[in-house]
């Protein structure tokens, strides 16, 4: 299983189902069980600005975690997102996952399905990029969904 960083409250997103999509800038060819991991520190203002309609710091959805898996979910696909282009200057998408991404030309749609959150998330360090976990960690995972 590999493991992805996200700074919340995107990384709360992701575990309650309402992110589906993740934007990068660089393609993966990884598919499967992806870890989500939320990071130690928030987005910066523009980025709470961007997404306080679904959640803010003083009445959140549910609690947040920080430095800690959080929940599992299914990359089953990574395209450009162009391929959302509707041919009229817009979108295929829905409304919440354009205000949760970055869809500028030449970055990479990475396509979750299936989040299962964690009954107790589990803390760790993060990492850049897209990391492998260790056999224990999987297993304390697992033990956990």
């Amino acid at each position: 299983m590999k493991a992805l960083s996200l700074w919340n409250p995107f990384a709360e997103f992701m575990r309650i189902g309402l992110k589906t999509i993740e934007t990068r800038s660089w393609p993966t060819s990884y598919r499967g069980a992806l870890a989500i991991h939320a990071a130690k520190r928030d987005v910066d203002e523009l980025g709470w600005e961007l997404v306080g309609k679904f959640y803010t710091r003083e009445n959140p959805l549910n609690p947040m975690y920080y430095g800690a898996v959080v929940a599992v979910v299914d990359l089953s696909e990574c395209v450009r997102v162009e391929t959302f282009h509707d041919g009229k200057g817009g979108f295929c998408l829905t409304e919440t996952e354009l205000e949760l991404g970055d869809y500028s030309n030449g970055r990479f749609a990475w396509m979750t399905r299936h989040a299962a959150p964690l009954r107790k998330p589990l803390p760790m360090r993060g990492r850049q990029g897209l990391w492998n976990l260790a056999p224990q960690e999987i297993q304390q995972i697992n033990e956990r969904l």
